[in-house]
């Protein structure tokens, strides 16, 4: 290696912003999250006077340009942050859960600006509870200044991540940039990326192309054009790389948040296998010996999702936790699903996300349901089951006169009298729901029952609820003011995390 290389590979790991009074307030700041940094744009806006305000935004250009000053990062995180974060997010709640579940993965961020793709991802692991490691990131930008603080951002969000700064546009990368010895599952970003038409989109696909090691995700994210020639380049993208679609919409203006202009293009898309998780459902003596028996006689796991054994002598059956995820995820050919008849049990996000599945028939022998299996899922639910009935799109357990699911696609929902429990995840990530009446039956809601509820504007809590769960409330970012009545004697973690 020259010296030329030498310095070369030292600068790429090393273009990270320091010694400055902004990277003193990055340090200190508590709790760390992509909001908490752009408070300190806003603050730093905020003491501008109107005219350098207005100037500031003209200067940035609606964010196509390249930075290159301080005053300029810190207007694009205040004027296009939020914007970047909402699309992000539901590109994010897209993916395949399983994704989540890998121990390590690495990041490329292309076009990162400052950095906020992966500072997004960081929150929405946190957010969710995610223990997975981000082993290296690789942070890709023409813009150095840019770059330096993109490298800042990310050397706090993943401290003990290695990370690569690649000081380039993309018409100017090569192997060498992209390539990574390990085979790890890698999440490729591209937020307001793809939109720009100053390089080959087919050139970029080809490198990238070459340097895939194992499984890629990939989430693209970008303004929606209302059908130009900009919007078909996401399309082009995935089919210059061959991927499988996992995730695709465009959001109107005022649908990816009712009260912003802001449009949106998303698309998530995977190329290569991920290993499935063991889905097995046979019942081991070991398991037998170290479940749970209930006051029927019924033995389940410990932690409550499987059913092993019952009094029942032809025998269990039960449809385990997210095993439509892994398997049928992507296959848009299956769109009715019948359980089958003698099936004991339907677990815990059991068809979490299957959006092409239109139909469901639940047969009368289910005697158990567990967390929401039905999130992220619009379809026709039938039950024959004289326990679980719906009434509207609304799944509803009459013993323990618990709302499981809601697998309908309204924007107001009434809860129907008979409901005493808002269980948990009941309503989480559905973005359409905008306002619900909660009955004087209710007394609980709750872990992350209303969760990500983006669109959520109004609720009444009446005096008749106890206790509000753990997260019910997160991400509920419409929900301008809520009234918890004098009843309330619990309320859990993170309850009204906004």
């Amino acid at each position: 290696m020259d010296l030329n290389s030498f310095f070369a590979q030292i600068e790429k790991k090393n273009m990270t912003e320091s010694t400055t009074a902004y990277s003193y307030k990055i340090k200190n700041l508590k709790p760390l999250t992509f909001d908490a940094v752009r408070g300190l744009a806003k603050n730093f806006m905020d003491d501008l006077p109107t005219e350098l305000v207005d100037d500031l935004y003209n200067e940035i250009n609606r964010g196509v340009d390249c930075l290159t000053t301080e005053s300029q990062m810190l207007a694009y995180l205040y004027y296009f942050g939020k914007m970047h974060q909402a699309k992000l997010n539901v590109a994010f709640k897209n993916l395949p859960k399983i994704f989540f579940n890998q121990p390590e993965i690495r990041i490329i961020d292309y076009g990162c600006g400052q950095g906020i793709g992966t500072m997004c991802y960081s929150d929405f692991l946190e957010t969710n509870g995610y223990a997975q490691e981000v082993k290296s990131v690789t942070l890709i930008e023409p813009s150095k200044i840019s770059l330096q603080r993109a490298a800042l951002h990310t050397s706090h969000f993943f401290p003990e991540t290695d990370i690569t700064t690649i000081n380039k546009r993309f018409d100017e990368l090569t192997t060498d940039d992209l390539s990574c010895g390990e085979k790890i599952p890698t999440l490729h970003i591209l937020s307001n990326v793809l939109d720009l038409m100053e390089f080959y989109l087919e050139d970029l696909a080809e490198l990238i192309h070459g340097n895939l090691t194992g499984y890629d995700l990939f989430v693209c994210v970008g303004p929606y054009f209302n059908y130009t020639e900009k919007d078909d380049r996401m399309e082009d993208f995935l089919s210059f790389l061959g991927g499988n679609e996992i995730y695709s919409r465009c959001f109107e203006r005022y649908e990816l948040n009712p009260d912003k202009t802001w449009t949106a293009k998303i698309l998530c898309f995977s190329l290569g296998e991920l290993e499935e998780e063991n889905l097995s459902t046979k019942v081991t003596v070991e398991d037998i010996m170290n479940g749970v028996i209930d006051e029927y006689g019924v033995i389940y796991s410990k932690d409550g999702k499987r059913l092993l054994k019952s009094n029942d002598e032809t025998g269990i059956l039960s449809i385990s936790k997210g095993i439509f995820n892994g398997i049928f995820k992507g296959n848009q050919d299956l769109k009715s699903y019948v359980v089958k008849k003698g099936t004991k049990a339907i677990c815990d996000d059991a068809f979490f996300w299957h959006r092409s599945l239109e139909e469901i028939s639940i047969p009368d022998s289910v005697t158990t349901i567990g967390r929401n299996p039905f999130e992220g899922c619009f379809l026709y639910l039938e039950s024959k089951s004289k326990r679980f009935i719906v009434q509207k799109g609304l799944l509803i357990d009459l013993i323990e006169k618990r709302l499981i699911s809601y697998v309908g696609n309204a924007n107001k929902i009434s809860i129907p009298s008979s409901v005493t429990n808002i269980g948990d995840g009941a309503f989480r990530n559905y973005e359409y729901l905008k306002e619900i009446s909660i009955p004087d039956s209710v007394t609980s809601i709750g872990d992350c029952a209303f969760m990500g509820c983006e669109s959520l504007k109004e609720i009444s809590i009446p005096n008749s609820v106890t206790s509000i769960g753990d997260e019910a409330f997160v991400d509920c970012k419409s929900l301008k003011e809520i009234s918890i009545p004098d009843s309330v004697t619990s309320i859990g973690d993170r309850a009204f995390y906004f």
